[in-house]
């Protein structure tokens, strides 16, 4: 299976929101938030089509206790692979690419939450080197959107991890 992982690029919009939904305007927003170097959003291509997203926030999570001990930590966030692709490495692919543009920008940590109930994601992150930093639990929450375009609230419990690059 050949992928790339690659920036938006506008032309990529309209596909990219067939492909992988997400609240109404949110790839669009990313989109206008890279080209203001707010972020970097990075999508993983198979085969002329989106098959994942990873997004990286240069100024990161404002977590106090975070900033004493990683200040300016970017955060790595909505690392999001299409279930038929799950498995195969292109989550992998997707960190290996945020992590080079993390480096390039001259950082030396990169963090990211993870849901305690996400084994699954955090055995992936404990593999790439991201450890547990130490801080208490926290909620996040955000927009999920189904196949059928449905939105629902969804909220977990997280934890931050972080790696050394």
């Amino acid at each position: 299976m050949d992928v790339v992982v690659k920036p938006l690029v506008e032309d990529n919009l309209l596909l990219l929101n067939q492909a992988i939904r997400r609240e109404p305007f949110a790839h669009y927003e990313r989109y206008l938030s890279q080209c203001s170097g707010i972020l970097i959003y990075l999508i993983a291509w198979c085969d002329g089509l989106p098959i994942g997203i990873v997004m990286v926030r240069w100024k990161g999570k404002s977590l106090p206790a975070l900033e004493r001990c990683y200040p300016g930590c970017p955060h790595l966030m909505d690392l999001y692979v299409v279930a038929a692709y799950r498995g195969c490495g292109v989550g992998t692919r997707l960190m290996m690419a945020a992590e080079q543009a993390v480096r390039v920008r001259g950082y030396a940590h990169l963090g990211l939450s993870v849901a305690l109930q996400n084994r699954r994601a955090r055995g992936l992150y404990e593999r790439r080197g991201y450890q547990d930093v130490g801080l208490d639990t926290y909620h996040i929450s955000w927009t999920e959107v189904d196949g059928e375009g449905k939105s629902r609230e969804i909220e977990d419990e997280c934890i931050y991890l972080v790696r050394m690059l």
